[in-house]
């Protein structure tokens, strides 16, 4: 019984060692993080995202349809 663990762990192990060919890479836009069309081209949060209180910087949040509880939050937030 043992012998049968030890060889599906080797089984498993091999399998997840295999490589496909794809390579895969992650994007981010470094210089357009301020606008709401490339807000999601760099991480949320991110020290290059807070205001000069520090608080998180939501000015460029998406906001398509002008939701006006998205204007208000910000004085939720408060000062860090």
């Amino acid at each position: 019984m043992n012998r049968l663990f030890v060889v599906a762990g080797l089984v498993v192990a091999a399998a997840a060692a295999c490589d496909d060919g794809n390579q895969q890479t992650v994007h981010y836009d470094l210089q357009h993080i301020s606008t709401a069309q490339t807000y999601w081209d760099y991480p949320f949060p991110s020290d290059r995202r807070l205001d000069a209180s520090g608080a998180p910087d939501v000015a460029a949040f998406p906001n398509p349809r002008n939701v006006p509880i998205r204007g208000k939050s910000g004085a939720l937030r408060g000062a860090r």
